[in-house]
């Protein structure tokens, strides 16, 4: 354990990380957009497939500056009107004790992260009621792909609420704010040293940095950073196609907003 003036340092502990995730390759915008188009259309002929089929009796529309709405007067709808959703097979008593047994060894990793200008980050949690500050001097990012996670014979579950900001924008809302006589702090961020190659370190805010630290209340800190460091090239990846395919996603929107108009049918109970 080293120390600084403002934060006490630990090492992740050389824990067994292997790469679980796929290293799938990254994604041009043609492809993006191939996947989301595909997909759209598999939604969309699944949602046409799975329509109820109703016999119009009276139609009457409404046309609006913006949408029409048209309301149809149907024949009554019988069973066969409607797609009947797929019951869940029912779990045997042996198969939920198995798997509440299953969930009993798995911990979970609850935190929340703020990247600054993709290169810094702050990370917050609670071990046993006690509030724990770290940061570390990497993008965090990467991370946003990952669900679940096994280092050593450990199994993880994570659950991460990540925000990136941007150091600059902040400043100009904290000018904005001081202009309307409004206090706007700015965070406070450690100068860090660069972490080894291979290895993400990690800086624990501390009032009393020579004061021994709960090692407990970082196991789960150091197993995420541990697999983020063997995993790096294929979360990095994913983290790549996630965003590709969200741009792709609002590029089709674009292409293809929703129509406005509405449809209602109805039938008079008999």
């Amino acid at each position: 354990m080293k120390s600084c003036m403002l934060a006490t340092l630990l090492l992740p502990a050389l824990l067994q990380a292997q790469p679980t995730a796929p290293n799938a390759e990254p994604l041009t915008n043609q492809q993006a957009d191939a996947i989301v188009a595909t997909d759209m259309a598999a939604r969309k002929a699944k949602q046409e497939a799975n329509a109820p089929v109703f016999r119009v009796l009276e139609r009457r529309s409404i046309v609006l500056p913006d949408r029409t709405v048209t309301m149809n007067r149907v024949a009554p709808p019988n069973a066969s009107s409607f797609t009947e959703r797929p019951q869940s097979p029912e779990m045997s008593p042996a198969e939920r004790q198995a798997l509440q047994e299953e969930m009993a060894t798995i911990k979970t990793v609850s935190l929340s992260v703020w990247v600054y200008d993709r290169s810094v980050s702050r990370l917050v949690w609670h071990h046993e009621g006690q509030p724990y500050v770290a940061w570390v001097p990497a993008d965090l990012n990467p991370c946003r792909t990952i669900r679940d996670f096994t280092v050593g014979d450990q199994h993880y579950q994570l659950s991460m609420f990540l925000q990136n900001e941007d150091i600059e924008a902040l400043k100009e809302r904290q000018e904005a704010a001081r202009q309307e006589g409004v206090d706007y702090p700015m965070p406070q961020i450690p100068a860090l040293p660069e972490s080894q190659e291979g290895v993400t370190e990690y800086f624990v805010e501390s009032e009393s940095p020579n004061t021994p630290l709960n090692a407990a209340a970082f196991d789960g800190i150091e197993a995420l950073l541990a697999y983020m460091d063997a995993s790096h090239e294929s979360l990095v990846n994913a983290l790549q196609r996630q965003e590709a395919i969200s741009e792709a996603r609002k590029r089709y929107q674009a292409a293809n907003p929703p129509s406005q108009n509405v449809q209602i049918n109805y039938w008079n109970e008999e």
